[in-house]
């Protein structure tokens, strides 16, 4: 098993700097195939295999007050889900961050097991709204674009199937 750790910070002159320890060898192999797969600029499309998604949403946020204010903030389980999604984008992240309008499909998928047929819809929770909010904050703060606001249009589907995780496609319009 392959421990990912991600410190992202701010460099000089407000350039993105992403700091990843990972396996070099991985790490190497992964940067090889991506620069590869991104002769097209107009889009990037992979695959995140996971056991079963996070289900957990943004919209679980907690609130405190503090000095009479309230505070929102990250309740662990959505802080653990962000770093998971983190640490699995940053393999996948452009060079330069994407300009323009832009397509987001994004196709969740949870193990079948042995009550679901593969490929059959997800009808329960999470809604399909809730479970991207999240997951395109993390591809914002991979420096996949500029600004979440550049998606103009989305598809989220979700799936059972025999081999989950989530499949990611961002194409320019």
């Amino acid at each position: 098993m392959v421990v990912y750790v991600c410190i992202v910070t701010k460099g000089a002159l407000n350039s993105p700097f992403v700091t990843l320890y990972i396996d070099t060898t991985t790490i190497t192999h992964q940067t090889r195939e991506r620069k590869k797969k991104m002769k097209d600029e107009n889009k990037i499309e992979f695959f995140i295999p996971m056991k079963n998604p996070p289900s957990i949403t943004q919209q679980e946020h907690k609130v405190r007050v503090v000095k009479g204010k309230p505070v929102f903030f990250d309740p662990p389980e959505l802080k653990a889900a962000k770093q998971l999604f983190i640490a699995h984008l940053v393999p996948f992240r452009p060079i330069q961050p994407l300009k323009g309008p832009l397509r987001l499909t994004t196709k969740w998928i949870w193990d079948a097991g042995k009550d679901h047929q593969d490929g059959e819809p997800k009808i329960t929770k999470p809604d399909t709204d809730n479970i991207v909010k999240a997951f395109k904050d993390c591809m914002s703060s991979c420096f996949f674009w500029k600004d979440d606001a550049q998606v103009a249009s989305e598809i989220t589907e979700k799936f059972w199937g025999k081999h989950p995780g989530i499949y990611v496609r961002i194409e320019k319009l």
